[in-house]
């Protein structure tokens, strides 16, 4: 209908229009993103203002995403990573209100989304994601599958987040007897420069380190904290 075509003329219009500056237009914003258009026709704007720097809702993004997944069982190649429609709309995830819903939408995709090495792009947007909750995120994407721990992103994007939480979260998976698993896919070497500078911005991280050293250790723990010890006594 004629409505339509204007609403959708709208939301192209202010996808274009958020690449300049803007100033305080969130009510405006707010109105397009609830324009009654289907939610697929949004993906441009949602877009458009996560790269301006805004945090989108997150509900919004998860029905996206359940929009893709319904349309592919009669258009399967939506889910083609050359297609990238699917892709899109999983990088949002982490610039949402609510990060932790990765962890809800990974289960309902397919098979081959459960392979780290497919979601690297949304396991780096982690690392710059405005909310501290993307830490526990990353942890729990780890615990759920040790591959993610010999991707290089999952790594750099917890290094990226810079905080204490995320230095503590390196600790325990160097240290905790329930991590041996993930002991054969860790880069030794890189975990203890890792934790060398995270010992070097924060005077707790070191007490906690040398604490650490003075417990049961396995080997391979025990060796990765005396070397970001020698790093930086």
């Amino acid at each position: 209908t004629e409505q339509n075509e204007s609403r959708r003329h709208a939301l192209q219009l202010a996808s274009i229009g958020l690449e300049m500056p803007y100033g305080d237009k969130r009510a405006t914003i707010d109105r397009l993103c609830k324009l009654p258009q289907p939610v697929s026709e949004k993906l441009g704007l949602l877009t458009a203002l996560v790269n301006a720097g805004e945090v989108v809702n997150g509900h919004m993004v998860v029905d996206g995403i359940r929009a893709v997944l319904d349309e592919a069982n009669t258009k399967p190649w939506l889910l083609q990573e050359s297609q990238g429609t699917i892709d899109y709309w999983l990088e949002l995830l982490p610039f949402t209100d609510r990060p932790e819903a990765i962890l809800e939408v990974l289960p309902l995709l397919p098979a081959e989304f459960q392979n780290p090495g497919r979601l690297r792009r949304l396991i780096g947007g982690l690392g710059h994601a405005p909310s501290d909750r993307a830490e526990s995120v990353l942890s729990n994407l780890m615990q759920r599958d040790s591959r993610f721990l010999g991707e290089y992103e999952w790594l750099t994007a917890l290094e990226n987040r810079g905080s204490l939480g995320s230095a503590r979260i390196l600790l325990d998976l160097v240290c905790e007897p329930s991590m041996r698993v993930a002991h054969g896919r860790m880069d030794h070497w890189g975990m203890a420069k890792r934790l060398t500078t995270a010992m070097q911005v924060y005077p707790d991280f070191r007490i906690e380190l040398y604490r650490r050293l003075n417990t049961a250790l396995t080997q391979p723990a025990q060796a990765i904290l005396e070397h970001a010890v020698a790093e930086a006594p």
